[in-house]
């Protein structure tokens, strides 16, 4: 592990005085241990074929649980459920493995996507944080106050970030700024099934879990979060796992979840 991964770890023990991110911390800690594991052990060690996991293009006897809940991520490379969701749409509702050059902006990069995503010759590859010692990370990003210029990329990836950051009308204009007309972004966000809850100005992490359901979150977004998209400019569809899984079967082996929101600059 690097010395910047070592100190993010400590800076993040004082979490475990919030209840979820204590509940989760020993999950937390096996999908990062995983990581560290030759290939080649982790694939003895999810030895089957009951799951699949098409970010790695695995066959594993279970995912592994995260929390409560009984099987979430990959064995392997680490992927939770929105991510095989995100992985399927772009293999099969989109052109970005088509080996025509693109250039993708990817917010917050998840290690399980950047590691394969950064290895593709047609894709001018950009992952970007706040925090520029997170793998995989080539660049420091606001995403309220993206630095580059209108028309800047082809396609925007961002999983589980908006919830986070307090004016995210001003993030989802920013997107569309820097996306070429006919450039498309997926956009991923924890939801809930009644309208978006928010408060910017709550900074008690306790309370932010009880509202919003993690202790850093600002909101939790409803059905009408593609309205906001929608005022940002972006022409909206809601994609969920029965759009990108051949069956029930499938739907079971990946276990996609979603929604995912596939949002297009009219071109």
């Amino acid at each position: 592990m690097s010395l910047p991964g070592i100190r993010r770890t400590v800076e993040r023990l004082p979490l475990l005085v919030q209840p979820q991110f204590r509940r989760d911390a020993v999950s937390l800690l096996e999908r990062k241990a995983r990581r560290w594991l030759p290939l080649g052990v982790r694939r003895s060690l999810a030895r089957g074929s009951a799951r699949f996991c098409p970010v790695c293009e695995s066959d594993v006897s279970a995912f592994r649980p995260f929390g409560s809940k009984a099987e979430v991520w990959c064995p392997i490379c680490g992927s939770m459920p929105w991510h095989r969701l995100a992985w399927l749409f772009f293999m099969r509702r989109t052109g970005l493995f088509d080996n025509a050059r693109k250039r993708m902006l990817h917010v917050a990069p998840e290690e399980e996507f950047a590691l394969r995503l950064s290895r593709m010759p047609s894709i001018d590859y950009l992952p970007v944080d706040l925090d520029v010692r997170a793998p995989m990370v080539k660049e420091p990003m606001d995403i309220t106050s993206i630095g580059h210029p209108d028309g800047s990329f082809d396609v925007i990836y961002c999983s589980h970030v908006l919830e986070h950051v307090p004016d995210d009308r001003r993030a989802m204009r920013e997107c569309y700024r820097v996306l070429r007309p006919g450039g498309w972004a997926a956009l991923i966000v924890p939801m809930q099934t009644t309208p978006t809850i928010e408060d910017p100005h709550c900074d008690d992490p306790a309370e932010r879990e009880r509202r919003f359901g993690q202790f850093d979150h600002v909101r939790i977004y409803g059905p009408d979060f593609a309205e906001r998209l929608r005022e940002a400019g972006f022409e909206v569809s809601r994609i969920v796992a029965d759009d990108v899984v051949t069956g029930a079967d499938e739907k079971d082996r990946v276990g996609a979840t979603g929604p995912l929101f596939h949002c297009r600059k009219p071109g």
